[in-house]
């Protein structure tokens, strides 16, 4: 889930895109974790808040971040992801793109395609590994484990549930002392 002001991103700092998706791409993968057998796209739209990740550079000094899911007429899903710089009160920074299911046998492993230019260049692996039966809950990762994201439907988690994810993630192989929360604001601030 990368982040940057698209704008930004095409005047000064062209770099940090390619970097999203470039470390998105990750490397071939040992040992690619297990996705979910079965995502329901449209209950999948909507927003999702960022309750915790693995430190990313292009993430560097944002809270808040949320990342918006719309199917679009095409199949194609719209992808939104923006957080605020340094503070609730910050700039918005955000970037979009598309994700699509290349196999739908295999709906767990999403590609996405951000915007603009050089990191629409690359698409990268957004593999759902997982899912809160109810959709309150997902969890997103790449074949090489190199991110990690915990995302919820609300701005927080209970925090019983995220030991939960946690530890799951854990005996999963995954490297959770790597993981940082996210700080999400109390209100409605992102639609500032």
């Amino acid at each position: 889930m990368c982040r940057l002001s698209a704008q930004s991103a095409k005047l000064r700092h062209p770099w940090l895109a390619a970097g999203c998706a470039i470390l998105l791409l990750g490397c071939p993968a040992k040992n690619p974790p297990e996705t979910v057998d079965t995502v329901d796209v449209e209950q999948y739209m909507g927003t999702w808040y960022e309750i915790a990740k693995f430190p990313v550079f292009f993430e560097r000094g944002l809270v808040g971040v949320t990342a918006e899911y719309e199917l679009e007429d095409d199949g194609r899903i719209h992808v939104t992801n923006r957080g605020f710089k340094e503070s609730f009160d910050g700039e918005v920074s955000s970037i979009e793109g598309y994700a699509k299911i290349p196999d739908p046998e295999d709906p767990g492993k999403l590609r996405v395609r951000f915007n603009p230019f050089p990191a629409r260049l690359f698409a990268a692996d957004y593999w759902i590994v997982d899912l809160g039966e109810d959709y309150d809950y997902a969890v997103v990762s790449n074949p090489s484990r190199k991110v990690l994201w915990i995302l919820s439907r609300t701005p927080s988690m209970d925090e019983a549930q995220y030991e939960e994810i946690v530890q799951r993630l854990g005996e999963r192989g995954f490297a959770v002392e790597q993981l940082e929360k996210m700080p999400q604001p109390t209100s409605q601030t992102k639609d500032k």
